[in-house]
């Protein structure tokens, strides 16, 4: 049956199972009744926050270790976030020295790079990549930029659609073609030294709190107006200290001109003023890079992070609602539903370009660390969310000298690449009317795709 056709469904990962059926259940000795998967209570008693971060990163260390030892070259999908930056970092400790690192960072733009540019996650892997950098000096971090244009999207749209079933719903497409892109590992190579200025971090979302604002101005004390004869009040900044009547005749009697009072504008003068502007010309794309294709066998990929480190906003819904019980249950329910929601679909887009999806945050030592060791002390979902969330992978970040990286608020991987916006308005109509859990037409994109006019 052709991928994609009725009655495809996930394959339970219980056991080992064969068309008949389940044929035998996994053993409970060992890693699973270590981790206690099913997922059962978390570790109630937590270790201190120091204590926390060196268990997480000795544990996540190792996993990186396993899954890049025998590859000369290693690639990560980098959407220079938190979860992807401590991977990169730690695949430096292990991967082989005097070879490169690529840094695969996706980005949607319905006309071409230049939008693609602008998209968050793509500043934000400018960014963290100069970091990185600066973290490791002996090391080559090759940030890979994959532009994904609409027409790009139309040709391989019933492809990802293919791959990420059974998952039918528009979120999943979302994402899977975000994945697709990046794991092709085709763009244009980033050159260390090309712009990379303070404004390619215009637009990131830091989680330290501001400074508090300053005390206001006192008010400056009313004068009256010079002009003779007027009770007016004179205007603060005006030259002459007159009022608006008193200057503005005298402006008109003595051809002169002030700041504070400009001369009124005549109903032509509005009516010319209310007309839109003409449309600015479009900016000419950036220079190319040279073109490059990672040739990694090993695509090293965060997901798990948030679903075992309460990242996302609904952990923090489920915690103002029902407190650390409430939040350790949607923990529980988002570890069990992800393989049959996430990972055979991740698994089947990336291996489509001939190579293999690491998950390092699943490692079963990550998950015997976490669920048995660290419990609570995972997030402190009472701070703000570049704090608070993921907080024990932040001190990780700062302890691996990453601590711009450490504070970084989080973006779904639809909405950093852009994505999502760009599908919900050509599926919906408009971006606030995107519905992820709708069921995805792909014949419905490609129309609208043509309707806009790309070939």
């Amino acid at each position: 049956m052709p991928r994609g056709a009725a009655g495809w469904a996930e394959v339970p990962t219980d056991g080992v199972r064969s068309p008949r059926g389940l044929e035998a259940p996994w053993p409970r000795e060992g890693f699973y009744d270590a981790v206690a998967w099913p997922p059962a209570k978390i570790a109630a008693a937590p270790p201190p926050r120091a204590a926390a971060a060196a268990r997480l990163r000795a544990a996540l260390s190792g996993a990186v270790a396993r899954r890049v030892a025998g590859h000369d070259d290693v690639a990560v999908l980098f959407s220079g976030g938190l979860d992807s930056a401590v991977l990169a970092r730690l695949a430096h400790d292990h991967a082989p020295r005097g070879r490169p690192i690529d840094l695969v960072n996706v980005a949607f733009g319905e006309n071409g790079r230049a939008e693609a540019d602008a998209a968050p996650d793509r500043a934000a892997g400018r960014a963290t990549a100069r970091e990185l950098r600066a973290a490791c000096p002996g090391r080559e971090f090759r940030l890979i930029e994959v532009s994904v244009s609409a027409a790009d999207l139309a040709r391989d749209a019933r492809t990802i659609a293919a791959l990420a079933a059974p998952c039918g719903d528009h979120m999943s497409f979302n994402l899977a073609a975000a994945l697709f892109f990046g794991a092709a590992g085709a763009g244009v190579l980033r050159d260390e030294d090309a712009g990379d200025g303070d404004g390619d971090d215009d637009g990131l979302r830091y989680g330290a709190r501001p400074p508090p604002p300053a005390a206001p101005a006192p008010p400056a004390a009313a004068r009256p107006c010079a002009a003779p004869g007027c009770a007016y009040e004179a205007h603060a900044r005006c030259a002459a200290a007159q009022c608006g009547v008193c200057c503005r005749r005298r402006c008109r009697a003595d051809g002169a001109s002030c700041r504070a009072h400009p001369p009124r504008r005549t109903r032509e003068e509005k009516a010319a003023a209310a007309r839109p502007p003409a449309p600015p010309p479009r900016a000419p794309s950036p220079p190319r890079g040279p073109a490059a294709t990672s040739r990694a066998r090993c695509l090293l990929l965060g997901m798990g992070a948030d679903e075992l480190l309460a990242g996302y906003a609904r952990h923090r819904t489920a915690y103002a609602r029902g407190g650390a019980p409430a939040l350790a249950a949607e923990l529980d329910g988002d570890l069990v539903r992800l393989a049959s929601r996430n990972l055979g679909r991740d698994d089947r887009v990336v291996s489509h370009h001939g190579r293999e999806a690491r998950f390092p945050y699943l490692d079963e030592a990550v998950l015997a660390v976490v669920r048995g060791e660290l419990g609570p002390a995972v997030a402190d979902l009472d701070e703000p969310p570049g704090v608070g969330a993921k907080r024990v992978l932040r001190d990780v970040a700062a302890d691996l000298g990453l601590p711009r990286v450490a504070t970084l608020v989080k973006r779904a991987l639809q909405f950093g690449t852009r994505i999502a916006p760009f599908s919900n308005r050509l599926c919906f109509g408009s971006n606030r009317k995107g519905d992820g859990t709708a069921a995805f037409d792909v014949d419905l994109l490609l129309s609208r795709i043509e309707g806009v006019g790309v070939s």
